[in-house]
């Protein structure tokens, strides 16, 4: 185990009454089996910084016509599920992902995601867990975007 805990803005972002409740805690969990520190970056969207994102060919999904999982509009009980988090190492910069080192940080990051996901579904909880490196976005990925299909 290790010794991180969220700051402030990473906290805000997970503790957002339209966020899922339950992404905070799968988060929590996430950062205990981590073996770096992670920044939440992004949270709940408006129509109006998914139609900018949509603008800037970060993504796929307009806003409007298509909401993003970030959107407390696409959901009956009007709460997001979906955040954009990054590992942390101080020292490295964290897009480079042509770096093996940096790489390598990704991975683990994704597999303390994985770990958690499998632990909770052992526990009988599917959360649905999506991850952005599959996404295909302007011949790139989406590392950050994790998504909650089943919440």
């Amino acid at each position: 185990m290790n010794n991180y805990n969220y700051g402030a803005r990473s906290l805000a972002y997970l503790t957002n009454e339209n966020l899922h409740p339950k992404i905070y805690k799968f988060m929590i969990d996430v950062l205990s089996e981590s073996k770096h520190d992670i920044s939440i970056i992004d949270g709940i969207r408006t129509e109006e910084t998914q139609g900018n994102l949509f603008e800037l060919g970060l993504t796929e999904l307009d806003g409007i016509n298509e909401l993003s999982d970030h959107q407390i509009e696409k959901y009956p009980d009007n709460l997001g599920r979906a955040i954009d988090c990054i590992p942390y190492v101080n020292g490295f910069d964290i897009w480079s992902v042509e770096s093996p080192i940096v790489s390598d940080i990704w991975a683990e990051f994704f597999r303390a995601l994985l770990r958690v996901d499998r632990l909770w579904k052992q526990r009988g909880v599917d959360v649905g867990l999506e991850l952005g490196w599959t996404y295909n976005i302007g011949g790139g990925r989406d590392y950050p975007h994790i998504g909650f299909k089943k919440l």
